[in-house]
């Protein structure tokens, strides 16, 4: 008996040699007398005395994951199909038939394989959620008369995303945020407020075509605007309506007519050639990942699923599907707000412009992403050919099927409180110093509407200040003492505060 040897999934991982499938909760057997957790960067490793150590089996090994570590599907989906016959699961289900870990292993065995187990379907007892409803985010269970098992996880086999309950998830309170945006718009004139919602639609397409480092042209722009408001209005979690919405954001000569049929990768080219960031699941798992993904968020939606981890678990699971050729990362985003708008946590008629926050925060938006991608990217074995096409040597499925968006979901609650306290904030108070300002200009020198908004930009950017080349350039009618007294004025206003 060795001490500190994994228990539970890890020890599973390891006996069977699994393909790595990163979990949230570790447990190791110790030589203390207590148990001790230790938690960093949202993960745990749970040193476990050894007396309280499950035996070094199979069954044993699983009903504790399954009591102390929740579910990883993705390691389930390989032991079951590479290593457990049904007539060994059959044995459990004889030799234990009142215990609720077993009737789960019954259920998940038979979900994940889709292979039949030799035992007659249960006459009575209670029925047992296939998930804790303390530890996830569920779905109303569907009851499974076979095992007695309410079935009340969001997704299907083809494709599940799982998200954990944690304190700060918890402590989220959907119709609290949207109060909190509702009372900083009261706080401004309705004129006003009709010119910011305009800019912020604006703001938030020019933002998401820059995450992906793209200056859409004038057509381009205007379509991503009418689509946004079109966000509130219709459900774009459908193949029908994804499509004409990707069709409708890319180049018509990208557009696709169904998912794509080839292997695509996110990558850049460098120097030394092209550098794979993430491959995406095979082409041929994409219809069935993705006919998932749409059931998922009907059932989300129907089963009031919190706003926050629906709108994570769709938009999220969607651009790791990665079901286009191009255009995946803003109908991501694009997604975040139809959920948002659908599901009341955003005010009729209001945008987030929560890419700005994600386009101004790089670093922690590629966090998220990397947070999924590059333990897989450490597994897979790939090619590419000189044309940069790719082939993947040994296909990992069950990774893509089953992800934890924890992760993602915490994150996106980060730029949502930012988006509210900073970005929409700051943006609809420089507005109102702005037509402050202009008032107070105007008594000084009555310059003509575009000149005088000129005037103010040029300053902004420049500390507060004309410089000598566009004074000259522009605004040459100007004296040296009006030029003096704008500028005062303008600062007062703006607190020496420059736009970014």
């Amino acid at each position: 008996m060795l001490f500190n040897s994994p228990l539970g999934y890890a020890w599973l991982q390891q006996h069977y040699q699994l393909r790595p499938c990163p979990h949230w909760r570790k447990h190791v057997r110790h030589t203390q007398a207590s148990k001790q957790i230790e938690r960093e960067n949202g993960l745990e490793r749970v040193r476990l005395p050894a007396a309280r150590a499950p035996e070094e089996a199979l069954l044993p090994q699983l009903t504790f994951a399954l009591k102390n570590e929740g579910l990883n599907l993705c390691l389930l989906a390989q032991l079951f199909r590479h290593h457990i016959h049904p007539q060994t699961v059959a044995e459990w289900v004889h030799e234990h038939p009142t215990s609720k870990p077993v009737r789960r292993l019954w259920f998940l065995y038979e979900w994940l394989t889709e292979r039949r187990v030799p035992a007659d379907d249960l006459a009575q007892g209670n029925y047992v959620p296939l998930a804790d409803e303390s530890l996830y985010y569920t779905v109303p269970g569907q009851r499974h008369r076979r095992q007695r098992i309410l079935f009340n996880l969001p997704g299907t086999a083809d494709f599940c995303p799982l998200i954990r309950r944690t304190p700060k998830l918890d402590a989220f309170d959907d119709e609290a945020f949207r109060r909190r945006c509702e009372k900083v718009i009261n706080r401004y004139p309705q004129a006003l407020m009709k010119r910011a919602l305009a800019w912020l639609f604006t703001k938030e397409t020019r933002s998401s075509f820059a995450i992906e480092s793209i200056t859409p042209n004038a057509t381009r722009t205007e379509r991503f605007i009418a689509l946004l408001h079109l966000a509130e209005k219709e459900d774009f979690c459908s193949k029908e309506a994804l499509i004409d919405l990707q069709n409708r954001i890319v180049d018509e000569r990208f557009a696709d007519h169904d998912w794509r049929s080839s292997q695509n990768y996110v990558g850049q080219t460098t120097l030394r050639g092209e550098k794979v960031h993430y491959v995406p699941p095979p082409p041929d798992q994409v219809p069935g990942m993705m006919n998932s993904l749409c059931l998922a968020h009907g059932r989300m939606e129907m089963g009031n699923f919190p706003v926050l981890a629906h709108a994570a678990a769709v938009s999220f699971g969607f651009v790791f599907i990665h079901p286009f050729e191009d255009g995946n990362g803003r109908i991501h985003r694009f997604l975040l707000h139809n959920i948002f708008a659908r599901r009341g946590l955003a005010p009729e008629g209001v945008i987030f412009p929560i890419s700005a926050v994600m386009h101004r925060r790089p670093d922690q938006y590629d966090a998220l992403l990397e947070a999924f991608s590059r333990p897989l990217m450490l597994e897979l074995d790939y090619q590419l050919d000189e044309q940069g096409r790719i082939s993947v040597a040994v296909p990992f499925p069950e990774y893509y099927r089953y992800p934890d968006l924890t992760l993602q979901t915490e994150g996106l609650l980060d730029f949502m409180e930012e988006t509210l306290e900073k970005e929409l904030t700051e943006e609809l108070d420089f507005l109102q110093r702005h037509d402050s300002a202009r008032t107070a200009l105007r008594e000084i020198v009555d310059l003509p509407d575009r000149q005088l908004d000129l005037f103010i930009r040029l300053c902004l950017h420049n500390s507060g200040r004309l410089s000598r080349t566009k004074r000259e350039k522009f605004f040459d009618m100007l004296s040296d003492d009006e030029v003096r007294q704008l500028e005062a004025t303008l600062r007062e206003h703006f607190n020496d505060q420059s736009p970014e």
